[in-house]
């Protein structure tokens, strides 16, 4: 009798599939780990830049306001609390610097756009938390603000004014910065009218198409979360108008009333440091007015 020797062509298929099915499990594995790890430090920014508002917040007796000129956002202010004292000193002359511990691993975006040579934009993941929606008379309604009188604005806030306690307001969350692309999530763009109503605006923006550029909306492609020194919202300050991971839209073409949304590339959660210095994981599916009970002060 005959032995046969060898694999079948069946049995060679057969070995070939485990074979990728295999690789595939540990693709995936190892793409899970890494976005672990990316997350992990990008929660660890996070808490790191969360302590250092308490610290200023603890030797100045208010929290950090923002301004639209540079070196006046929270991100400048917290740097000597941040052991990044020579930082501080260096952006006094070159203020795009690009800063690893303001940006997110996840984000793959640019740390710098140079629109031109004059306009550098060094980028940030990590936005400040200016309440739920701008109100002309108390201006905004969260613990940061912009303050650059006779603008809009006003002085910072303590923390013996934050009545809803530390613990329970949001400080900083991220947010998935520009890379001047038309990407939907990268955008600040112009919602189609200006709106009175907070919730007009918020169903105006989490409806926007998947290709907003190509549907006709025009948007902002370089200022989201850009300029990481500039205090201004849009920019370094974030809201509660819509829930987290939804798109960014100015109020027509008015800023101050933008619903500029907390994002991230961790799927379906963002991370949200709160003003006692804690980090915590916000699911997106969180309900809306749950999400905006944790702005106002």
């Amino acid at each position: 009798m005959l032995r046969r020797s060898g694999l079948s062509l069946i049995e060679l298929m057969v070995v070939i599939a485990i074979i990728g099915v295999l690789l595939a499990l540990l693709l995936t594995g190892v793409q899970t780990a890494r976005e672990s790890s990316r997350r992990m430090g990008c929660s660890s920014n996070l808490r790191q830049f969360a302590l250092a508002v308490t610290v200023y917040e603890g030797t100045f007796g208010v929290f950090p306001a923002g301004s639209n000129w540079k070196h006046r956002s929270p991100h400048y202010a917290c740097l000597p609390y941040m052991e990044q004292s020579v930082l501080a000193e260096e952006a006094i002359s070159d203020w795009n610097l690009p800063v690893s511990f303001f940006r997110c691993p996840s984000d793959g975006g640019p740390p710098v756009i140079v629109a031109s040579p004059r306009d550098i934009y060094a980028m940030t993941n990590y936005v400040c938390n200016s309440g739920i929606w701008w109100d002309g008379e108390r201006g905004f309604d969260g613990p940061f603000r912009y303050w650059q009188p006779p603008l809009k604005g006003g002085p910072p806030f303590s923390a013996a004014s934050m009545s809803r306690g530390l613990s329970n307001t949001s400080a900083i969350s991220e947010v998935v910065h520009a890379d001047a692309s038309n990407a939907r999530m990268r955008v600040n763009w112009n919602a189609l009218e200006h709106y009175d109503q907070i919730d007009s605006l918020a169903e105006e923006c989490e409806s926007l198409p998947r290709d907003p550029h190509g549907s006709g909306y025009v948007g902002d492609t370089y200022n989201k979360a850009a300029k990481w020194s500039r205090g201004n919202v849009a920019v370094t300050l974030y809201n509660h108008v819509t829930r987290p991971n939804q798109p960014s839209c100015y109020n027509g073409s008015e800023v101050t009333t933008a619903a500029f949304s907390a994002s991230s590339f961790h799927p379906g959660i963002v991370n949200v440091a709160y003003l006692d210095g804690h980090v915590a994981i916000c699911s997106d599916q969180i309900d809306l007015l749950m999400w905006r009970s944790l702005a106002p002060r």
